[in-house]
């Protein structure tokens, strides 16, 4: 979830919540489901569905629901962003998504190797999400990282691509879901 699609609820209030600081913003879970055949046009309606106290930040978890003209569910998507800094303040801790599989003790179904490119995060801040730790190494190490780190939906887009791939070898029908989450390494 990049801050351009937090934007409004960040120009808003949201309730309980102190105000937040763009730059402190990352993005954590993305998990996509998909009901039925999308068809050319759908409404996307946004709710944020929680906020929770982890360590010392703050995760908030938005749904997004995709549905047709008449109502009809097509697809969910569920995101969660972490905002260093806003822990502390006695809340809930998040349960465990009931998307969040335990990856099972064995080897691997595929491993497909990828490279992407170099210059990825500039290219990336035209999603509008200018967190300059996606850019800049010595923010990142400030911050437990190893330098600068990718924007999560960056990641997360040619994963699943990947899954596409290699699971539903591309056949659409065959897509279900895909869910992960950015966590520090």
């Amino acid at each position: 979830m990049s801050p351009r699609s937090l934007r409004g609820y960040i120009m808003d209030d949201i309730p309980g919540v102190p105000s937040i600081d763009l730059n402190k913003l990352l993005h954590g879970d993305q998990y996509i489901e998909l009901l039925g055949e999308p068809p050319n046009e759908a409404t996307f309606l946004t709710h944020i569905s929680g906020v929770y106290e982890a360590g010392k930040g703050l995760v908030l978890e938005c749904i997004t629901t995709m549905e047709t003209e008449s109502g009809t569910p097509l697809g969910n998507m569920i995101a969660t962003s972490y905002i260093f800094g806003l822990g502390g303040f006695g809340g809930l801790k998040r349960p465990k998504p009931s998307y969040a599989d335990k990856a099972p003790k064995r080897a691997a179904d595929f491993v497909k190797v990828d490279q992407i490119s170099s210059s990825a995060a500039i290219l990336y801040r035209l999603s509008g999400d200018y967190n300059p730790l996606h850019v800049d190494p010595s923010i990142g190490n400030k911050v437990s990282f190893k330098g600068a780190i990718l924007h999560g939906l960056c990641t997360f887009g040619p994963t699943a691509a990947a899954v596409m791939l290699c699971i539903a070898k591309n056949e659409r029908r065959a897509f279900k879901s895909v869910g992960g989450g950015s966590r520090a390494q």
